[in-house]
């Protein structure tokens, strides 16, 4: 890992999976990832997402394969210039908090029909059990919480 010229922080520990294929991806050839299992005896996901996030300063990595996996050090990682070094950590860290966003907002899509959800199961627990009192506190406070009883008319209306 001589040619990579990045900031100590970057760097991941002696010790890691994040390491071994960061050496192993510093040849800047293209390596697949069957390849890197069988010569590192790693998980190549696990190492890749601790390279490409924040605590290690954001790794720009490239799939080349998609779905094959093929990847490749970004090579302004390998030009041994900081200002490409960096260059390369902006463009990374562009991708990673895209993908995090648009992951966020997906999630976000799914509360009303997971606060549904929960209303039913709710409603055909109490059906089915006597709540114990305490049981039924927390149930209660866990439902004002999720404001579930707000919308419970709403439901009603929709059926």
């Amino acid at each position: 890992m001589d040619n990579i010229k990045a900031p100590n922080t970057f760097m991941p520990s002696e010790d890691t999976n994040a390491n071994k294929l960061l050496t192993f991806l510093s040849d800047g050839m293209l390596h697949s990832t069957v390849e890197i299992e069988k010569q590192l005896n790693i998980c190549v996901r696990s190492a890749l997402q601790q390279l490409g996030g924040k605590r290690l300063g954001f790794w720009l990595i490239h799939n080349i394969g998609k779905n094959s996996g093929l990847y490749v050090l970004d090579s302004r990682h390998l030009s041994g210039d900081l200002s490409k070094d960096t260059e390369a950590r902006v463009i990374s860290k562009k991708r990673y908090t895209g993908r995090s966003l648009t992951h966020c907002e997906s999630e976000s899509l799914r509360i009303h029909q997971a606060k549904s959800d929960y209303l039913e199961a709710s409603v055909a627990y109490s059906a089915r059990m006597e709540l114990i009192p305490a049981e039924r506190e927390f149930s209660e406070s866990l439902s004002k919480q999720l404001g579930l009883f707000e919308h419970s008319e709403s439901f009603a209306e929709e059926d």
